[in-house]
């Protein structure tokens, strides 16, 4: 896969999308790091909530002032090429040089909560699996051990005490409910 580099600048918004881990990472560090990459990357399209390659958890999309991001980051503009031409929109900007941004809260203007086939197969494991068990193991953690449904939600009200949410985030309450879980059954098979 090949891919080309334009330096990009005067970009308006920017989004980040993170997993459950990442997210408490960048909450406890006030830092924002590449893991799998060693660059950061970034899109332009409000409308993206997935990327090819995403880790189980992905769950949160960051919203970032591009602008005052661009004065202290060099940001450039990347597209994918695969190996038969084919260009892959994904409206990305990277950091050029920077494996890390520190003090991420200054550029954070708030969040979305994304809810896609992880969200409904959590929701449907607390229902099903757990009958309703806030103490059940939702998901491992970034140190190997485990989330519990009682820890996602108490994350999720730390979140919503530093961040705007652009969206209503999960509650105990929703989650719970069955009569509002998707009839997409996927992920009906035991785990």
């Amino acid at each position: 896969m090949k891919f080309i580099r334009v330096l990009k600048s005067n970009i308006n918004t920017l989004y980040h999308i993170t997993s459950l881990n990442g997210m408490k990472n960048i909450y406890d560090t006030n830092t924002l790091k590449g893991k799998e990459y060693p660059l950061i990357s970034f899109t332009t399209n409000k409308n993206m909530e997935s990327y090819l390659g995403q880790k189980a958890g992905t769950m949160f999309k960051l919203v970032l002032d591009g602008n005052k991001l661009s004065k202290d980051y060099e940001l450039e503009n990347f597209e994918y090429i695969s190996n038969t031409n084919i260009k892959l929109k994904e409206d990305e900007v990277r950091t050029k040089n920077s494996t890390e941004i520190r003090n991420i809260d200054n550029y954070i203007l708030g969040l979305y909560f994304i809810y896609n086939n992880d969200y409904e197969y959590f929701k449907h494991k607390l229902i099903t699996k757990c009958n309703n068990d806030l103490n059940c193991n939702m998901i491992r953690n970034s140190l190997g051990g485990w989330w519990t449904y009682q820890q996602f939600f108490d994350f999720i009200e730390q979140l919503k005490s530093k961040y705007k949410f652009f969206n209503e985030p999960p509650s105990i309450d929703n989650m719970m409910n069955k009569e509002n879980m998707s009839q997409n059954n996927w992920w009906n098979i035991e785990d």
